[in-house]
């Protein structure tokens, strides 16, 4: 099962590889948070016909990840990137201060 803050981002890395039907379908359930119901009616097809698009692009977008990892590997770097910094800060500051001298 595919949650909402997951699928978004998968559709942000993947979407250029979904329908066109596919992408309107997530985007509007997903970003946009409207109901099958409202997907529908802005579609012109059936409610049935949404919930399939969104079945289908969730298992498309899961499927894409399992095997091109680019969600993964964003968010490792991202985390590699914060360890960095931080460690830079805490060997580019100062260990002990030095008492300033008197003239």
């Amino acid at each position: 099962m595919i949650y909402h803050f997951e699928a978004s981002v998968l559709y942000d890395f993947y979407s250029t590889l979904l329908t066109d039907k596919q992408k309107d379908a997530i985007d509007l359930y997903y970003n946009d948070d409207l109901t099958m119901t409202e997907i529908a009616d802005n579609l012109g097809v059936s409610k049935q016909a949404v919930s399939n698009l969104i079945k289908s692009a969730n298992e498309k977008l899961q499927a894409f990840e399992e095997d091109l990892h680019l969600a993964d590997m964003f968010y490792k770097s991202q985390k590699i990137k914060e360890d960095l910094i931080s460690l830079h800060e805490e060997y580019n500051r100062p260990l002990l201060k030095l008492p300033e001298k008197e003239n």
